[in-house]
């Protein structure tokens, strides 16, 4: 397997890690197209969203990380979970608690970042509630 300049072995199998105890699924199975079940789809959409966004692997070399993918493939479980994210800040959590379980964090700048986000999510949730109360 080729990894990508940012992307170490030791950093690719803590993602995997990562993601198989998130998610409960086996390493095997989301790095490769085989398997459509809810969960492990969901697994391969945060690796592909990681390697695209975060490590900047392209489309066209994501065959290297997910054994049987396209660039097609890639490019739209990118654009879906991108739009879960915008939509769900539930979503945007899950990915961040990946990111802290693939050691992405270990900088006390990135961790603030990923905290200052947190905050704002909340803040919506408790105006949506606060809108909610009012409107009953």
């Amino acid at each position: 397997m080729t990894y990508h300049f940012k992307l170490t072995v030791e950093k690719f199998e803590l993602a995997l890690s990562a993601l198989e105890d998130m998610y409960r699924v086996p390493k095997k199975q989301i790095v490769t197209m085989a398997c459509r079940q809810r969960n492990i789809v969901e697994a391969r959409r945060m690796l592909i969203y990681y390697l695209y966004n975060v490590v900047g692997v392209k489309h066209n070399h994501m065959h290297r990380y997910i054994e049987g993918i396209n660039h097609a493939t890639s490019i739209h479980h990118c654009k879906k979970l991108k739009e879960l994210i915008d939509i769900y800040p539930s979503e945007q959590r899950m990915f961040n608690e990946f990111r802290e379980r693939a050691g992405d964090f270990n900088d006390k700048l990135a961790r603030l970042k990923v905290m200052d986000q947190q905050i704002a999510i909340m803040q919506c949730e408790i105006r949506d509630i606060i809108k909610q109360i009012k409107n009953d």
